[in-house]
């Protein structure tokens, strides 16, 4: 692992883990008028870490500044995420939740940082993995430590997982990685890969899953239209599969 991507774990576990530590122990603090806002601020700054890691990443400076333009290939986001949710919901495994719209206007900054984190994930982690290892492996090891991330928060009470609940939310995140991979990988864009984040996200406050086996499928699920969108079939029917590296 090169200096560079040994600097971005830093950043995104060394300033991510403090602030939510310190939001979980404000659960259990004394009310007041302050910790609402001071949380909200903590719950911002540890979601920024990862993209105050990437970027103090040259290669994701200098990529931002390359960054393609849109094209026809960002359709195959808006696919991912009907086939994502469409299924699920037709499985009965995913659906609206209880003023779930209500929770989610609050929380929009957030999901737009988690998006807004594949500058690190995608840009730099991801990319720096491939280096000594195939690309399957890479997209899993980068799912796997997005998990890593993510294992905090699942202490806080009112985040939608519960701690217990990890290992299936972590066979999500990895489904999930598999898909961000192929799509930036397609388009070689970081903002398209973000975008779609953000959107996987906002959907998911908006149509929760209805138990922890849900997110097993979900998992599942996502790993096979990966697969199946990289595989020779349909690389021949749809188009050039995978572009070259970026």
């Amino acid at each position: 692992m090169n200096p560079t991507t040994k600097r971005f774990l830093l950043w995104s576990f060394f300033l991510s883990y403090p602030c939510f530590v310190i939001l979980i122990w404000l659960e259990g603090a004394s009310p007041g008028w302050w910790r609402g806002p001071v949380r909200y601020l903590l719950l911002a700054l540890g979601c920024a870490g990862p993209i105050i890691g990437g970027m103090t990443a040259g290669e994701a400076r200098e990529g931002l500044k390359k960054e393609p333009k849109p094209s026809r290939d960002w359709l195959l986001a808006a696919q991912f995420l009907g086939l994502h949710y469409v299924l699920l919901i037709f499985l009965r495994m995913a659906g609206p939740g209880e003023k779930s719209g209500q929770k989610l206007l609050g929380l929009l900054p957030i999901i737009f940082l988690l998006g807004a984190q594949e500058l690190g994930w995608r840009r730099v982690l991801q990319p720096a993995l491939e280096k000594d290892r195939k690309s399957w492996k890479a997209t899993a090891a980068t799912g796997l430590i997005t998990s890593l991330w993510f294992l905090p928060l699942l202490f806080l009470p009112w985040f939608p997982v519960r701690a217990e609940a990890y290992l299936p939310f972590a066979v999500w995140l990895l489904g999930l990685s598999f898909l961000q991979g192929t799509l930036y990988r397609r388009t070689g864009s970081v903002c398209c890969a973000a975008l779609f984040t953000s959107a996987f996200f906002l959907l998911y406050g908006l149509l929760p899953m209805k138990d922890e086996n849900a997110y097993y499928a979900a998992g599942a699920l996502d790993l096979v239209v990966a697969f199946l969108y990289q595989s020779r079939l349909v690389k021949e029917n749809v188009g050039s599969g995978v572009s070259a590296e970026h």
